[in-house]
C-alpha cells in the first residue's frame, strides 16, 4: 500500500481512550503494553490505531485481491494494517523489509521524527534530520493466522485476511482535545486486504512488534476512503479481532490469494 498515514501515542489513547469506552470498568495498561478493561462487556476493544484513508482498487498486496470483489455487497472495509501488525511474509515473495540511511549516506535502523500534538510534539511530527527509508522485498501475503487475539509487545496481529470490529473516537494528531475519546462512529468491521510497509512509510506504520510510529502509537490502520463514515478524516481506531464472516471466508477462499506458487518448491 502506498500512503501517508496518521497516528497517536499507544500510551495515552490506549489507556485514556479505552477508559472513556467503557461506561462501567476501569482501564489499565497490561504488561505488555494493550490496555485491558476490567468490563470487556461494556468496552469490547483492547487495541487502539491510528489511521488514515486511501483508494485500494486491486492488485493488493494480500495476494493480489481486488477491493470491491473481495467486499462488494457486505459492509466490510478493506484496510492496509501496517507492517508491523502482519506477522510473517511470504518467502517466495521476497519477504518484507527495509533500509535507511542518513544524511551522509551511512545506514541507520530507521529514521527519527519528532512526536506530534497528541502527545505534545506540534502537527503531526517532522523527520529529525535528513534521512530516507526504502522498502526491501515486495511485503506480499504479511500471514498470523485465521485471527489472532493475542498482542505482540502491545502490536495487535492483524495479517491478510483477518478481521476486526470497531468504532473512531473524535481524537486526531494534531491536537491534544480534552474530549478526544468520544466515539464518533457507529461500529464497523473491516478486513486486512493490503499493507503499509515500514520502509516507505516510516514516519506512520512501525515495522516491528512493539515499535512505535511518530505519535508513539504501535498500531496503524489504512481504510477505504470510498467506505469511511461521514465525518471522519485521521481519526483514532479502537477495535477487537474477530473472525471473518462466512460469506467473507468463502471469498477469501475462492480467489486462493497468497497460496504458495506451484512453481515454488
Amino acid at each position: 500500500s502506498r500512503m501517508s498515514s496518521i497516528a497517536e501515542a499507544h500510551g495515552a489513547l490506549a489507556t485514556a481512550a479505552v477508559a472513556a469506552l467503557a461506561t462501567t470498568g476501569d482501564a489499565r495498561l497490561g504488561d505488555d503494553g494493550v490496555a485491558e478493561v476490567a468490563s470487556m462487556a461494556a468496552a469490547g476493544y483492547r487495541f487502539s490505531a491510528t489511521t488514515t484513508s486511501y483508494r485500494p482498487l486491486s492488485g493488493l498486496s494480500c495476494g493480489g485481491v481486488s477491493a470491491e470483489e473481495l467486499t462488494s455487497g457486505t459492509d466490510y472495509i478493506v484496510v492496509a494494517s501496517a507492517q508491523a501488525m502482519q506477522g510473517t511474509f511470504s518467502t517466495p515473495y521476497s519477504g518484507c523489509g527495509w533500509s535507511c540511511s542518513d544524511a551522509a549516506g551511512a545506514p541507520v535502523d530507521s529514521c527519527k521524527f519528532s512526536k506530534c500534538a497528541s502527545v505534545g510534539g506540534f502537527g503531526d511530527g517532522a523527520p529529525m534530520g535528513v534521512c530516507r527509508c526504502r522498502q526491501n522485498g515486495s511485503c506480499w501475503c504479511g500471514s498470523t493466522g485465521e485471527v489472532s487475539a493475542q498482542a505482540i509487545s502491545g502490536t495487535a496481529q492483524l495479517g491478510c485476511f483477518t478481521c476486526a470490529r470497531g468504532r473512531f473516537v473524535k481524537r486526531r494528531p494534531y491536537s491534544a482535545a480534552a474530549d478526544g475519546n468520544e466515539f464518533v462512529s457507529a461500529e464497523v468491521r473491516v478486513v486486512v486486504a493490503d499493507v503499509c510497509p515500514h520502509g516507505s512509510n516510516p514516519k506512520w506504520c512501525p515495522g516491528r512488534p512493539g515499535d512505535e510510529n511518530v505519535c508513539g502509537e504501535k498500531n496503524h490502520l489504512d481504510f477505504d476512503l470510498s467506505k469511511l463514515p461521514a465525518g471522519v478524516d485521521n481519526n483514532y481506531f479502537v477495535f477487537e479481532p474477530e473472525p471473518c464472516a462466512e460469506e467473507l471466508r468463502r471469498r477469501i477462499d475462492r480467489t486462493r490469494a497468497c497460496e504458495k506458487p506451484a512453481w515454488y518448491p
